[in-house]
């Protein structure tokens, strides 16, 4: 790589690369003539050329500036007619607004009118003595049933709302002392009321609020009689409506006149809102004669709340407004606030707030708000109606003005760019082409990088801990095999253990394995390297899979079956299919309660076939379609383990030109569960065993080391000659950042050369410090290692040893192949990680390292 690299960047930089395109070489030097020539030519061609890219620049600059003007000048008149739109529609909707006001007290107007001549009998006075019996009779009007009934139709009608409906007879005083009796005796009687009835009253306002008091004599008087409803309304029975002067002087303006009448903004003694006020409606009904008419003898009050009125206004309101209403009847002050709504429609959802009382120069206008005010007459009084628009907030048609602005602007400039790009095409495809080839470069280059970073990350990070798991079990399979170190009952359970540890041994193998592989994965497939050879199903992918899912803790319940023919042999990546094999298999034991898990191998239409047949629960139709895309839901949403281990299992099944699939139509036999099956065809025929006999022979020869060696590293199958063993005391060094890792090597030296002297260091700037005041005769290097200060990889230290003047025989270390840059560095030999260490694994490797410096004992008194 680093070859590579190095001549890369030397063609990047050849003179030849940056020279002009047309100079010449010295054999073929032009004419002085030729020179001047050339020299004007290149000058003409400059000014030719500067001047038309100038008129090009000027051409594009005008068209921009009358794209520009036209995008300017169509959003300004656009603006300025939606501003003025908006504007009348604003007034006219206020209008509309104050109108539905002066609309919803006319309806009120009605109301009253339609309960006082829905109560009027006659204007006339009956008999005297039917007056002792039945007063309402005697007086003209209706009985306190009717009014109730009256009542109960009015409240029935939900666009009315209003506090009480009340009804005043007027009585004169020989008549008082009757009602007041007729009205005791059906309050206390009748209906049992805890009401305190004491006649005629008169209110009295002082400082502490309202008074009643009993109504002193008088010639006549206009008491409430009838009230609905009589809950939270007690205190205006047999209110004299005529017991002060302004209210009897409105009464007698209404019976003389029979217009209705309206009163000013009071509060309400039931009111529970600070800010709400009352209004009460009075209708003398209507005159009995034009030609001759007679004062009303009958009054109807209908008693509301502003805000009820507002609300009633106020319905089918599309936009926010706040609405404010003052009486101005009085003209000498200044004008009383009734009441404000604000209304906010949100998600087609009004929400109306009371808002509380405000001078009408005070009235809040935010910025950018519209504010109408209108003049209405409702009743016999005069109001104010004022509306206020929410601040401005850019509406659709501003936006639509603006976008058509951008789209005349954006068509400018597109124009412009297609303009001058059409104009400079021709002199910019070769820049485009060199800029292309460079970013191509530049993008390889980062990937390299990543997928170098990757690989390190993997190597150091995931696989040191797998090293020291290894290393760890191959002296636990060391002292279970040696029946000095570990005493074992029996034969039976030294088997049992030294079949557990081959398993695991096996596992962790497969795993460090599958971790360089992996380191694959995220290249695209294009990049991935698939290895086909001969393989035996049952022994290299079936067998495996199965004693794997046995160890794992597969239930009692659950059988592990395996159904192969025994010389069933074809073309595959062994690595890529054990993995798929075993993907779908763990997937299946997380999730199988009772029954098995099959792993089957057969030959169908002269392709091997592999299927993994399981009794869980099954996979729900609705998730099949999507089983094999990546980033699918969890396991345990699935029922069934079909996560993104599924899509590396299609992954790698595309890579082997194999296909993967689910067969639908399974069932696993087991009552209550469905079960599932993965079939896998090779889409590779089967071979005869003869025919790959030798091959097999050769790739087992190759695989028959220790099971926790490395693959990369085959050992002979005969021993050392015995003049090349190892010596009796050596002095050793051992750089590496795991500290387990040391302890290992340490631990797998000692039983090898219980003499030698070992010493380690965790970086590379140790080993330095180490080596200015003692002396190695091996060290021991590995590449990656960190330190709290800086960061020193191997071949930088052995690079550094050397310049040092140092001569130990150095040995590299990685879980890469990093042979040839630690050679290049001044290595003399490297080893992969993890070590071996077993006796005669490590002797040989041992010897394999010395032998590079003539270092092995010949003299037999010195071996070891």
């Amino acid at each position: 790589m680093s070859k590579s690299r190095h001549t890369e960047e030397s063609a990047l930089s050849s003179p030849h690369d940056i020279e002009a395109p047309c100079a010449s070489s010295e054999s073929a030097k032009p004419t002085a003539s030729e020179d001047e020539d050339e020299d004007e030519n290149d000058c003409s061609a400059s000014s030719t050329k500067s001047r038309q890219s100038l008129s090009h620049h000027v051409f594009t600059i005008v068209i921009l500036m009358l794209g520009a003007a036209a995008s300017a000048a169509f959003m300004s008149v656009g603006i300025v007619s939606s501003n003025q739109e908006d504007k009348e529609q604003f007034h006219h909707e206020a209008e509309e607004l104050c109108h539905s006001v002066e609309s919803a007290i006319a309806e009120y107007e009605v109301m009253g009118l339609w309960a006082h001549q829905a109560c009027f009998r006659s204007a006339k006075r009956g008999p005297l003595d039917l007056m002792q019996t039945d007063i309402a009779a005697y007086l003209g009007m209706c009985s306190r049933e009717e009014w109730h009934n009256l009542y109960v139709h009015l409240a029935s009608r939900s666009e009315f709302k209003f506090q009480a409906v009340q009804f005043l007879p007027k009585i004169y005083h020989f008549e008082r002392a009757e009602l007041e009796r007729q009205s005791r005796d059906y309050f206390v009687n009748e209906i049992q009321h805890e009401l305190n009835y004491t006649g005629i009253t008169h209110p009295i306002r002082g400082p502490d609020g309202l008074t009643i008091k009993p109504r002193e004599n008088s010639s006549f008087y206009w008491p409430v009689h009838y009230v609905e409803p009589l809950v939270s309304n007690e205190v205006a029975v047999e209110l004299d409506g005529y017991a002060d002067a302004e209210r009897a002087t409105r009464i007698d303006r209404i019976t003389s006149t029979f217009q209705p009448s309206l009163s000013k903004g009071i509060r309400l003694v039931q009111e529970t809102d600070p800010h709400a006020k009352g209004l009460i409606l009075r209708h003398p009904g209507v005159a009995e004669s034009i030609l001759k008419p007679v004062e009303a003898t009958f009054i109807s009050q209908i008693v509301l709340r502003v805000p009820d009125l507002l609300n009633r206004a106020t319905d089918g309101i599309v936009v926010d407004k706040s609405v404010y209403l003052y009486d101005s009847t009085e003209s000498d002050a200044d004008p009383d606030p009734l009441g404000a709504v604000r209304v906010q429609v949100i998600d087609n959802d009004t929400i109306r707030d009371n808002l509380p009382p405000v001078a009408f120069s005070e009235i809040p206008r935010p910025r950018s708000s519209k504010m109408v005010v209108e003049d209405i007459e409702v009743a016999d009084r005069h109001w104010i109606c004022a509306i206020v628009s929410p601040p401005k907030q850019d509406s659709g048609t501003i936006l639509f003005i603006a976008l058509g602005g951008a789209i005349i602007m954006l068509a400018t400039i597109l124009l412009a760019v297609w303009f001058q790009t059409h104009m400079t095409r021709v002199a910019k495809i070769s820049e485009l082409r060199s800029q292309a080839e460079e970013e191509k470069a530049a993008s390889a280059q980062r990937q390299v990088i990543k997928e170098r970073e990757m690989n390190e990350f993997l190597s150091h990070e995931v696989r040191n801990p797998l090293a020291s798991s290894i290393s760890a079990l191959s002296f636990v399979t060391a002292t279970v095999n040696d029946s000095s170190e570990c005493h074992i009952p029996n034969n039976e359970t030294r088997s049992t253990v030294q079949e557990d540890l081959r398993v695991m041994s096996a596992s962790l193998q497969f795993i460090n394995e599958l971790l360089r592989n992996m380191l694959d994965i995220h290249r695209s497939a294009s990049h991935m390297q698939i290895v086909l050879s001969p393989t035996d199903i049952l022994h290299d992918i079936l067998e495996p899979v199965a004693s794997i899912l046995f160890m794992r803790g597969a239930s009692s319940a659950v059988q592990v079956q395996v159904e192969c023919p025994k010389d069933l042999v074809c073309e595959a990546d062994r690595m890529r299919l054990k993995q798929i094999v075993l993907n779908l298999s763990s997937n299946a034991a997380k999730f199988v309660q009772k029954g098995y898990i099959r792993l089957v191998a057969r030959t169908v239409n002269n392709s091997v076939e592999i299927s993994v047949e399981d009794s869980g629960p099954g996979i729900p139709e609705s998730k099949r379609h999507q089983l094999f895309q990546k980033f699918q839901q969890s396991l345990d949403e699935l029922n069934q383990g079909t996560g993104i281990g599924l899509a590396v299992c299609k992954n790698l099944s595309d890579l082997m030109g194999a296909e993967i699939c689910l067969d639908d139509a399974f069932d696993s036999g087991v009552e209550g569960c469905l079960g599932t099956r993965f079939v896998i065809r090779l889409n590779q025929p089967a071979i005869s065993v003869e025919g790959t006999l030798r091959t097999n022979q050769a790739t087992q020869e190759s695989q028959e080391r220790s099971p926790l060696v490395e693959s990369s590293v085959v050992f002979s199958s005969s021993p050392e000659p015995a003049s090349m063993s190892l010596p009796v005391s050596l002095s050793v060094l051992f750089v590496d950042d795991d500290t387990v890792l040391r302890r290992m090597f340490t631990r797998a030296l000692k039983r090898v050369c219980p003499g030698w002297d070992v010493s380690d260091a965790s970086n590379g700037e140790t080993a330095l410090r180490l080596t200015e005041t003692g002396n190695y005769d091996v060290i021991f290097m590995d590449q990656y290692m960190a330190s709290i200060e800086k960061q020193l990889l191997g071949t930088e230290t052995v690079r550094a040893l050397r310049s040092r003047g140092v001569q130990s025989v150095i040995c590299g270390l990685s879980a890469n192949d990093m042979e040839q840059q630690f050679k290049e560095a001044g290595a003399d030999a490297f080893l992969f990680k993890p070590f071996p260490c077993e006796k005669e694994a490590l002797s040989v490797e041992l010897v394999r390292v010395l032998k590079t410096r003539g270092m092995l004992c010949c003299d037999p008194e010195s071996m070891q």
